[in-house]
């Protein structure tokens, strides 16, 4: 394709077209009034209505916008998409040309990009300037009373875009970059990112290539290619193309091949010159030593999303932050919100794919024992009272916790991952980290969750071989199962960790399980066995050492089952031992003073005492409030509701409908009961 122009110097300004890097331009006649439109769009390029509103807003009388995203997500037609719907801008002309970031030849240097330029102008080829900066004057001086359009597409630094801005003060100078090219924001630039196409949207682009009728004929599978090509437009052009050249093959045999994650990028990557491949790995030729070894290990990172330490973990350096704003600012991740990044699914599967020619499983490790080590650090500052079992897990980094209730977000944050984490294999690392996860069950519940993660904790503990871990992980299936409201399973849960604990002689461990069956009494409405078993574990409490604190549990427990028989009398003087045994510990226990307050608050009403039942449930739901335990706040909102059912039947419906919805925020088994 030719570089070269002819036709009057004085004539309109002109397109620049191109194709895989190759630079052209087209210069109108000098009597056509309208200049000539740039590439049309690709015609399946419909939606996208968020980008082409961005880019709306971004246009002034004068604008420079940086369109920025992975490569293959479609920046360029995006932008002659909107520049095709905005025919009023660039009353002048417009220029066009890919500047080939990643073309075989390497960038266009911005002396030869200006010389077409020139060239397009109408200058003669012989009038161009041969110095950079006599070109970039001229250039300047021949654009500065024109409103023009220059499409900027390829490219590949701040200076290359900067030495090719037109003078005039009117006029839109769009750039598209895998590139975020930030140092831009002094000239002015805003910018738009290019997202994934829907799946609505990339059904169309498949039925515009290879016929509606094929699509219509199977949507599930249209619909789930659109998924697994991750909205990019060059992965579903290369299936599109590959379908189109077989038109009697389904779209399910197709759909089949990329399902496997393992296959899915060569698939993807059958054609030289339209691969989804070759795409990624111009980009990761481009990464430094630092952030190509980051992008390679984060692929091993067991979910989602992660955090700037995260990455550190797997980089296995003190810190990551540099190498992860490269991979940002070349849109090799995506930085949901501030520190937090993801892949996109395909980039995620081509970093695994460099990983397993460069990297041993160290990485995958490492990144586990950071979420562990963390995930403990938040258990200690949530229930600083448990009691943890021996360990040597270490991270020279960790975060650091204001509060109990910072600590339960950060576990509610990072819930996939540490969920992602106890499935990785490491036994010793799934059963703590569910362990550690204590926290985030009791306050916020998460049944489905502890079902699977429980299951996978009592496993890993056995393959240790470890019997404590093993009665402790059976204790918390069980009360996993109680809070379901499976209070079979519960109890067979239970009477497990108590054979467990009887061989291993663990006084701790047998007290858990005795509350727990009392817990479980209490819910299948036997109060009377409930009591017994709570005094049990008070005596074995008495027996274990620095136990003064579950003495104390104990004690509330029993109180709050003879409330239950209907002996608020008996549970009254029980209730107060309790808490004078809280109140002399050093520990603070916020959660279990507000459970406190909730068993005070059931004594006094049926003692009769309602406004100290409403003192005390008063208090128990602003604690509870303070941890954002849903559950707590549900428990003391019934009984104001019943307690205001005496004088204000309509304010204890409220009350009632308030505490209903947090039972059923939680999936809590006393939402049933409350209806």
């Amino acid at each position: 394709m030719s570089n070269d122009v002819t036709g009057s110097v004085s004539g309109s300004l002109v397109q620049a077209g191109a194709i895989h890097g190759d630079v052209h331009f087209h210069r109108a006649p000098v009597e056509n009034a309208t200049p000539r439109q740039l590439p049309a769009p690709p015609s399946h390029f419909t939606g996208r209505a968020p980008e082409l509103e961005a880019l709306s807003r971004a246009v002034g009388a004068r604008a420079l916008i940086v369109i920025t995203g992975a490569g293959g997500i479609g920046k360029t037609s995006l932008a002659l998409r909107w520049l095709s719907e905005r025919p009023e801008l660039g009353r002048d002309g417009q220029l066009f040309v890919n500047l080939g970031a990643f073309g075989p030849a390497g960038p266009l240097r911005p002396a030869d990009a200006l010389g077409r330029f020139l060239r397009a102008l109408g200058v003669a080829p012989e009038r161009v300037p041969a110095s950079l900066a006599e070109q970039q004057d001229l250039y300047r001086t021949m654009t500065a009373d024109r409103s023009l359009v220059v499409l900027l597409d390829n490219a590949s630094s701040v200076a290359q875009v900067r030495q090719l801005l037109p003078g005039g003060a009117a006029g839109v100078v769009v750039v598209t970059s895998r590139r975020r090219l930030s140092a831009l924001a002094a000239d002015g630039a805003q910018w738009v990112d290019a997202a994934p196409m829907n799946t609505e949207t990339s059904v169309v682009l498949l039925a515009n290539v290879i016929g509606a009728e094929r699509v219509a004929a199977e949507p599930d599978a249209a619909a789930r290619i659109a998924v697994v090509c991750g909205g990019l437009p060059i992965a579903l052009a290369v299936i599109a193309a590959r379908l189109a050249a077989r038109p009697k093959w389904s779209l399910a045999r197709v759909l089949g091949e990329l399902e496997n994650e393992r296959t899915r990028l060569k698939g993807l990557s059958k054609h030289e010159e339209l691969s989804v491949g070759a795409v990624f790995d111009m980009s990761y030729a481009q990464l430094s030593d630092e952030a190509a070894q980051l992008y390679r290990r984060l692929s091993a990172h067991p979910g989602p999303q992660f955090s700037t330490g995260a990455a550190a973990a797997c980089l296995m350096a003190e810190t990551a932050e540099q190498a992860l704003e490269e991979l940002v600012d070349t849109n090799m991740l995506e930085e949901v919100r501030e520190d937090r990044f993801q892949f996109l699914d395909l980039l995620r599967l081509h970093a695994a794919q460099r990983a397993t020619e460069q990297e041993s499983d160290e990485a995958r490790r490492a990144v586990c024992e950071w979420y562990l080590v963390n995930a403990m650090a938040a258990d200690r500052a949530a229930t600083p009272n448990r009691r943890r079992l021996p360990h040597a897990f270490t991270s020279a980094e960790h975060v650091d916790f204001d509060d109990a209730r910072a600590a339960v977000d950060w576990l509610e944050e990072e819930r996939d991952n540490l969920r992602a984490v106890a499935r990785q294999g490491f036994p010793e690392i799934t059963w703590r980290v569910v362990d550690a996860m204590w926290p985030l069950f009791l306050h916020r519940r998460y049944n489905q969750d502890r079902e699977e993660l429980e299951g996978l904790a009592v496993a890993a503990a056995r393959s240790c071989g470890d019997e404590v871990a093993e009665g402790r992980m059976l204790f918390q299936a069980a009360m996993g199962c109680k809070a379901r409201g499976d209070r079979a399973k519960a109890r067979r849960h239970f009477g497990l960790a108590a054979v467990v604990n009887e061989r291993t002689g663990d006084g701790w461990n047998t007290g858990n399980v005795e509350d727990g069956l009392g817990s479980a009494c209490l819910a299948d409405g036997d109060p009377e066995q409930a009591v017994e078993h709570f005094r049990r574990a008070a005596e074995v409490w008495r027996e274990v050492a620095g136990a003064e604190r579950k003495v104390a549990l104990s004690m509330l427990n029993l109180g709050r089952a003879h409330v239950a028989v209907g002996r608020a009398a008996t549970a009254l003087p029980l209730l107060i031992e309790a808490k004078a045994r809280l109140t002399a510990l050093d520990d603070v226990d916020p959660y279990h003073h507000a459970r406190h307050d909730i068993f005070f608050a059931e004594a006094y009403l049926q003692d009769g005492q309602h406004d100290l039942a409403e003192e005390h449930a008063s208090a128990a739901l602003s604690a509870m409030t303070a941890l954002n335990s849903a559950f707590g706040q549900g428990l003391a909102l019934e009984i104001l509701s019943s307690l205001a059912q005496r004088t204000d039947p309509e304010r204890a419906e409220e009350l009632r409908r308030r505490a209903l919805a947090l039972f059923e925020l939680v999936d809590a088994p006393d939402a049933d009961r409350l209806r």
